[in-house]
């Protein structure tokens, strides 16, 4: 059974702040650890409220597109930490073999190289921003819209 709570949201001199929201048995809609500017409306990241667990985000439509980008920095209290210009993630999806493409709000898009380990991918963001993302993998795209910040 999905259960849903309103998600509130105020502005503060540009900046979303949101609540969190609880989508379903065990899983809420996290909050960003750090302000993202109210321009960049981010795809919603999840997390577990049984306690500190990997954050994860859901290309859209979700369900549609079988990708979804696990952060591999842990969420804590609700809320998760963006991802940095150089930070690891786990991409799950139909193919092992995905691309990405990706335009930083007010540029023109480009593809963004994707580094493999054993278990993790590094996506190379050229810089900071809002980016919205499309990934291709299986047959089969997702879109994602995400803040990131600066490699700390």
């Amino acid at each position: 059974m999905k259960q849903s709570i309103a998600l509130a949201a105020a502005f503060t001199c540009g900046i979303a702040v949101l609540a969190i929201q609880r989508v379903g048995a065990n899983v809420l809609e996290l909050q960003p650890s750090q302000p993202i500017p109210s321009s960049c409306n981010v795809t919603p990241v999840y997390g577990s409220d049984t306690g500190p667990a990997l954050p994860w985000v859901d290309a859209e439509p979700r369900g549609v597109s079988g990708i979804t980008m696990t952060f591999a920095r842990a969420a804590a209290r609700g809320h998760y930490t963006p991802l940095s210009t150089r930070d690891e993630v786990i991409l799950r999806a139909p193919s092992s073999s995905v691309s990405i493409r990706g335009k930083l709000e007010g540029s023109d898009a480009r593809s963004l190289a994707l580094v493999r380990t054993q278990l993790y991918q590094t996506i190379n963001f050229p810089q900071p921003g809002c980016w919205d993302l499309q990934l291709e993998a299986g047959g089969r795209t997702g879109y994602l819209r995400l803040w990131i910040r600066p490699a700390p």
